[in-house]
Parts: structure tokens; C-alpha cells; sequence
């Protein structure tokens, strides 16, 4: 499994989904896709927003506090971060990420246009990143918990230098990402909270492939917490220093689904016509799903869960989403039923046995058609 971080990229322009709007827009918030992609990358959702701080134009240092409330689920690929700048133009953010991992989750410090960089904590490392700008980032592995709240807080350490220490309000442990030589002392009054989905960078990726998520962010706070900023424009809720950063909304979480024997369906690679199998559950890309808004069930590996035919035993693939109702599934008392037949998601023969066929057949009370989903929101 590779659960190597992305690359960092310079926010830009970012591709705009009409009908992705209308959604979000209908659910009573506005988003807005992330800067970031180039003509050729998916439409992936993400959400930010602005924070000034009046009456000054330099910092000493800087804190705000990130809260991921809702996980979008241990296969996803999402970023919440706050994006800062230095008097002397340079840029960077500090935030922390899901990396399509079940067993680690990253932190990060990056700033562009630099070559200095020394790590912290026992654990943390300093790198050099390429692709649309050049930089250091300071990173470790630490697996933060949902609900629980994440302070950043930036502090100038002298001859330009400029480190990143994050603290688990909840428990008050404690570490640092390290520190990096941005060349200023002073940070610049503006900054920009954000959520990506790092997906972008895939043509194959939609708003109906990645999983809901909601944090909230609080106001940066300045100068030893004397200042705090104000929001200066959202594409989120903001509520009096907090802002609430939803995304994805009307699908569910990324996670598995699990039946008889407590199995986990399971696809194999991301090409059409690949059945979908009981399978122990491994965490897996393969085990991957978002019950999307549309109705459909979609892999991790940009495919639909496929009904092939509406006959009793007619197999259940994964194909390639087109919209047909063969392909849209509705879950009612524990049952995963076929819009097209009618029919329910069955294992086949009643079997719980690794690699048992998944087919439809007519819904029923028995164990084979039970099934848990990824929870929607």
C-alpha cells in the first residue's frame, strides 16, 4: 500500500462543477473548489476561507486550531490546512492530512521558494518538494483522532527562521514539525484556511467519488494570542471565530461494506467487469466505497457497483459509471436493493466462504442479504 505524501502545490485556479454547485448550493452552503488543479484534473470538492488581521503588517507568530469532526474514512485523500505568507512574499501552510492508509496519517510544514529546512521532534523529517513550485516541508506520521482538536501554531525563531509546533488540546501532547528558514521574521496579516481533496490531480476523479468530511477551523490568533482575525470572505459557515469547513455533502464517508461472516465486498483491480467478491477485510483500496448522492456505490478505484442483468443470480460487478439504474442501490432495513430490479445485494448461496460471488436475487430476511455501509452523514 502506498501512503506516500503528495507533493505540495502552489494554490491556483481550479476548475468550477455546475451541477456541483447546484448541489451544495441546495444543501444551503456555498463551496468552492480549491485552488490548485490544471485543465486536465477531476472535479474534486474543497472549501476555504480567508482570515485578516487588522492594524498590523508584520506577526511575531501565529496559532489557529484544526478539528476534523467527521473522518472521511481511511482510504481517503484529504488536506485541511492554513495557508500563510511572509513579508517578504514567500508562501507556505502547516495542516494535516488522510493519506489512503490504515495505519498512519501525516502532519505537515511546507514553505515554497526555500532550501533550509531542520526537523523537530524524534520522528519528524525535512524534505525537499518539486512539481508546481519548489520548497521544503517538515513532516511527521502521527495519527490524529476525530473530534479532537489540533493547535498550529507558527513562531519566528530568529535569522529568518520559522517553526511549526502542534499540540493535541485534548490531551496537551505535544510535538514539532520543525523549522524552516523562510529568509523573513515577520508573517504577513493575510492568511487562507482550506480543505482539498488531493484527488484533483485525477482526471477519473468527481464530487460523487470522494467521501463527506467536516471540520472546523478557528480564527488565526497573533502577537502571544493579543490579536485574532477576522474573516474576511468564506465558502463555508462561519460561525462567531470558527469556520466550518463541510464538504462532499449527500455522500457518505469512505469504508467499507461488510455482510455475512463479517466479510467485506471486495473488487480486485479497477477494470470493468471485475465481480465483486466476499473478501476478509483488510482495508484496502479494493474495500474502499462512497455511497455517492446520486444513488450509486463507487470504488475507490473510480468504478460503480454494476448489477449485470435483473434475473435471480445475475452477478455484481464493478463497472464503469454511467448513470444507468442498474447501477443506483438504495439500503433499507439492512438490505442493499437494485433500483433497476428491484432485487437485493446477495452472497451467493448463502455463503460466507473468502471469494463467494455477489449476485442479486429477490430480497429476503436471510443473513447473506444483510450488509453495513459507510455511514452518510
Amino acid at each position: 500500500m502506498d501512503d506516500t505524501p503528495p507533493t505540495p502545490s502552489r494554490p491556483r485556479g481550479h476548475h468550477r462543477n455546475p451541477l456541483r454547485l447546484i448541489l451544495l448550493l441546495v444543501a444551503g452552503v456555498t463551496a468552492a473548489l480549491l485552488p490548485g488543479g490544471a485543465a486536465h484534473a477531476g472535479d474534486t470538492p474543497g472549501t476555504y476561507s480567508n482570515w485578516q488581521f487588522d492594524g498590523v503588517s508584520g506577526l511575531g507568530d501565529v496559532a489557529y486550531t484544526i478539528t476534523v469532526d467527521t473522518d472521511p474514512g481511511d482510504q481517503s485523500q484529504v488536506y485541511w490546512s492554513n495557508q500563510v505568507s511572509w513579508t517578504n512574499g514567500h508562501g507556505g501552510y502547516a495542516g494535516l492530512q488522510t493519506n489512503a492508509s490504515t495505519t498512519r496519517r501525516l502532519f505537515l510544514f511546507s514553505v515554497w521558494d526555500v532550501t533550509e529546512a531542520r526537523p523537530g521532534s524524534q520522528g519528524s523529517w525535512c524534505q525537499a518538494f518539486g512539481g508546481e513550485g519548489e520548497g521544503m516541508s517538515c513532516r511527521i506520521w502521527h495519527t490524529w483522532t476525530p473530534g479532537q482538536t489540533y493547535r498550529f501554531h507558527y513562531r519566528a525563531e530568529g535569522g529568518g527562521w520559522w517553526g511549526m509546533t502542534v499540540t493535541n488540546t485534548s490531551t496537551n501532547a505535544q510535538f514539532k514539525l520543525g523549522s524552516i528558514r523562510v529568509g523573513a521574521d515577520t508573517m504577513s496579516p493575510g492568511s487562507v484556511s482550506w480543505t482539498e481533496y488531493y484527488r484533483w490531480s485525477d482526471p477519473r476523479s468527481s464530487c460523487a467519488t470522494e467521501p463527506y468530511s467536516r471540520a472546523r477551523i478557528t480564527a488565526p490568533v497573533g502577537n502571544n494570542g493579543t490579536l485574532r482575525a477576522r474573516v474576511t470572505s468564506a465558502h463555508v459557515t462561519v460561525s462567531g471565530s470558527t469556520a466550518t469547513h463541510v464538504n462532499a455533502m449527500g455522500n457518505s464517508v469512505m469504508g467499507q461494506m461488510s455482510g455475512i461472516g463479517g466479510k467485506c465486498v471486495n473488487v480486485a483491480d479497477a477494470a470493468d467487469a471485475t465481480p465483486a467478491l466476499l473478501q476478509p477485510c483488510d482495508g484496502g483500496a479494493g474495500q474502499a466505497w462512497v455511497w455517492a448522492y446520486d444513488g450509486t456505490i463507487r470504488s475507490k478505484l473510480f468504478a460503480c457497483l454494476d448489477a449485470n442483468g435483473s434475473a435471480n443470480g445475475a452477478p455484481v460487478t464493478q463497472w464503469s459509471c454511467n448513470g444507468g439504474a442498474n447501477q443506483q442501490w438504495s439500503h433499507s432495513n439492512g438490505r442493499i436493493v437494485n433500483a433497476a430490479s428491484g432485487k437485493c445485494l446477495d452472497a451467493a448461496n448463502g455463503s460466507s466462504a473468502n471469494g463467494t460471488r455477489l449476485i442479486i436475487w429477490t430480497c429476503g430476511s436471510n443473513a447473506n442479504q444483510q450488509w453495513s455501509i459507510p455511514a452518510r452523514p
